[in-house]
């Protein structure tokens, strides 16, 4: 019974963790491989509205974005295990996006997004976090 209120409590421990010592993504990240990527704001409730930015892709190069919840489990798109995208001729794109209107489930905390060139293979990832 003990932990079962242990467990039903943990995200809320977790989301005032990660509260109290701030939540900001590098907008200067890049992986290794040249690819960047930056969700902002990187933190608010999941009908919040946020822009995603990524570059270093090839022109017009489909990308897919997959999301991760705070659990590490992979979350579909509206039934979808992707969300697809494309890059522009110079390989960047940019794109609003609304968690609430496209996850099929959006718990609180700390997600992980991955986004990976279809053709290239290059990706990068960036973490933004959902708050209730």
């Amino acid at each position: 019974m003990m932990t079962r209120r242990l467990l039903r409590l943990l995200p809320l421990f977790a989301l005032v963790g990660i509260l109290a010592f701030g939540v900001t993504s590098n907008p200067h990240a890049r992986a290794q491989n040249g690819v960047g990527f930056q969700i902002s704001p990187n933190m608010g409730a999941a009908d919040q509205q946020r822009l995603f930015e990524f570059d270093g892709f090839s022109a017009g190069e489909t990308v897919q974005l997959t999301f991760t919840d705070p659990f590490g489990q992979p979350v579909t798109v509206r039934g979808y295990a992707t969300f697809d995208a494309s890059a522009q001729d110079d390989g960047s794109g940019a794109f609003f996006f609304r968690p609430a209107g496209w996850l099929d489930s959006f718990l609180p905390g700390m997600w992980t997004v991955t986004i990976t060139g279809q053709q290239s293979g290059a990706s990068a990832s960036d973490h933004m976090m959902i708050t209730f």
